[in-house]
């Protein structure tokens, strides 16, 4: 058993806050308790934090699979917290969930509406962890897909190309992104 001190306004984070239990499988499974403050009666804003203080007590104590579990209630709890969107795709990065991954980036990616054109030219930044260098190649052009009207998509399909050794299907990326600027 691990005690995290972990800061309520008046609840016990046993009560409101996620159950980590391991499987005899060895996966760790979460189940999610959440009050609500006797039917929205009470607001308690230390104790709506216990998922994002769990997701960052778990990277701080280098526990993936924990982290990764907390950072997916984070994200439920406050889905439009770019902390735990960043937190659930490295979490899902670093112990190697690549369709965890791809799902969570392709679902972050549709937030951000008209907005997006940063975030895909981050893309490649973001995934530079993963070792196999055509993996991040197929992961690009499947998240950049929905987005070819935009220059960005084609150049996140540039750089993904490139690093992965493809020098002349990054040229022929850059080209569409030439060809929409």
């Amino acid at each position: 058993v691990e005690v995290w001190d972990i800061p309520t306004d008046d609840l016990w984070c046993r009560d409101s806050g996620p159950t980590f239990v391991k499987g005899a499988d060895g996966a760790l499974a979460v189940s999610l308790i959440q009050f609500n403050g006797w039917g929205g009666k009470q607001a308690h804003d230390n104790d709506a934090r216990i998922a994002r203080r769990a997701a960052e007590m778990a990277v701080f104590a280098r526990q993936t699979d924990l982290a990764s579990d907390a950072s997916r209630l984070w994200l439920e709890l406050d889905p439009t917290s770019l902390q735990a969107q960043q937190l659930a795709s490295g979490a899902a990065a670093s112990s190697a969930r690549i369709e965890e991954l791809e799902t969570h980036l392709a679902s972050a990616l549709a937030r951000l509406g008209d907005k997006v054109g940063p975030a895909l030219l981050g893309l490649n930044r973001g995934l530079a962890r993963i070792p196999d260098k055509a993996l991040i190649r197929r992961l690009v052009n499947d998240l950049t897909q929905p987005y070819l009207d935009q220059p960005e998509a084609h150049f996140a399909r540039a750089n993904a190309a490139y690093t992965a050794g493809d020098p002349a299907g990054a040229a022929q990326a850059l080209e569409g992104a030439l060809r929409l600027r």
